[in-house]
């Protein structure tokens, strides 16, 4: 919007490889689709997605940030229904929790059943 390159008006953040501050906030962008303005619009995303604006979402914390986004951009986010999880065996353990907040909040889980140990490749 400025006319100029980043590595103008950052040079020495840029020239260390480093991420940028951004403080103590997150910043979630998230694109606006036709469907949300114009009725009967095809769905289908393409390689351009067809978006027809950008908002942002600000907030202390990654949930709350992407939760604005997708409310400014039109979206509704779910209270209630299933949610489906489809996790490598290995990884299994780590979603645990997030799966338990889930149904604490009152949704149905959907998942793939773990593999028999035989099934499994050999550690190596």
């Amino acid at each position: 919007m400025t006319g100029r390159k980043l590595r103008e008006l950052l040079p020495t953040q840029l020239a260390g490889g480093k991420d940028l501050e951004t403080g103590t906030h997150y910043y979630v962008k998230s694109p606006v689709f036709p469907w949300n303005k114009f009725a009967g619009v095809d769905t289908v995303l393409g390689p351009e997605m067809r978006s027809t604006g950008e908002v942002m979402g600000v907030a202390a914390t990654f949930g709350e940030a992407f939760a604005k986004a997708q409310l400014a951009a039109g979206q509704v986010l779910p209270t209630s229904g299933t949610v489906f999880f489809s996790v490598n065996d290995p990884d299994k353990p780590a979603v645990v929790d997030l799966v338990r907040r889930y149904v604490n909040l009152g949704f149905k889980i959907v998942a793939t059943k773990a593999q028999p140990m035989c099934w499994r490749k050999p550690d190596s």
